[in-house]
């Protein structure tokens, strides 16, 4: 059972396998197990060793390899590897979350996973799966019901919280974050049963822009809030008549979150004030604009 110590015997031996008790040496002992602690450099007297070995990683081949750590020392012993040992996981104890671009490594430190969340698109849904695992990150087959949650403020309400029965050790969510940004997501366990697995929070994920839908315009004293329902919020600052103003133009997608994209131009006007004069038209750059107004008719439904 991973992370449960057993104990070995290794016996010297001679051509024919009966074992010699005169041998005293060091032999070092190594496993196939890449995330267990070695047990190193153990000494042989009469012939005889004990080893403490404890497995991390669940696996159907693992297997014990004693060397002769005194190489040029007669009597010169020859290598010896074990059967296949089969690792079954421990106890079921905690959750995991493994996004897209991210792999299961069991017995290994300190998630139990590899590789890197792929970027993921704004409104579009991805797949999100979540283990229950034992203490070393080895797949369990137990059940529970869980919630998953997301920082993502903008997506409260609408799917998150999510939740899900993980049955046979694992499940996938689908997943719809709406802001442009970086996130999180954190599963924990709800069902109230025995045992009470430990939370878990995923690697961070990375949201970007959908494809250009609608045209934002920001005044001074409001503020650019992507994700959101109207994606602004505050209230525009009351301005002077004649004096000069910055008015933010924003290319979104469907969420309003600011896209990249260069080109078109975009003109700007105010359709209730006859005597200002309009600024000329500009393209947009990363998705941005900032024009200068100056309105010259003093009135309460500029627009």
């Amino acid at each position: 059972t991973a992370g449960e110590s057993f104990h070995t015997t290794i016996l010297a031996c001679d051509d024919n396998w009966n074992w010699v008790q005169t041998v005293d040496h060091t032999i070092n002992v190594i496993t196939s197990d890449t995330n267990d602690v070695e047990p190193g450099n153990i000494n042989m007297q009469n012939g005889i060793a004990i080893a403490t070995i404890t497995f991390r990683t669940r696996t159907s081949a693992a297997t014990i390899t004693a060397q002769d750590a005194q190489v040029g020392i007669n009597p010169e012993l020859a290598d010896f590897t074990s059967s296949e040992i089969q690792v079954v996981s421990n106890s079921p104890a905690k959750l995991q979350i493994l996004l897209p671009g991210e792999h299961t490594e069991e017995g290994s430190l300190p998630y139990g996973r590899s590789g890197t969340p792929l970027y993921q698109t704004a409104g579009e849904s991805f797949p999100v799966t979540v283990n229950i695992c034992d203490d070393y990150w080895n797949l369990t087959t137990a059940s529970a019901t869980v919630q998953l949650t997301t920082s993502d403020p903008n997506d409260d309400g609408i799917y998150d919280p999510y939740q899900q029965t993980v049955i046979n050790g694992t499940t996938v969510f689908n997943v719809t974050l709406f802001t442009a940004s970086t996130f999180t997501l954190r599963v924990t366990d709800i069902d109230g049963q025995e045992p009470s697995l430990v939370e878990f929070t995923s690697s961070i994920s990375t949201i970007v822009a959908n494809t250009p839908e609608k045209i934002l315009v920001v005044l001074e004293g409001e503020s650019f809030a992507p994700g959101t329902p109207s994606g602004k919020s505050g209230t525009p600052d009351e301005q002077t008549a004649g004096k000069s103003f910055n008015v933010y133009v924003w290319l979104t997608d469907n969420w309003w979150n600011r896209t990249d994209y260069n080109g078109n131009y975009v003109e700007i006007y105010s359709p209730v004030d006859d005597y200002d004069i309009e600024p000329d038209s500009k393209p947009f750059v990363n998705g941005s604009i900032v024009f200068t107004m100056n309105l010259i008719v003093a009135s309460t439904s500029h627009y």
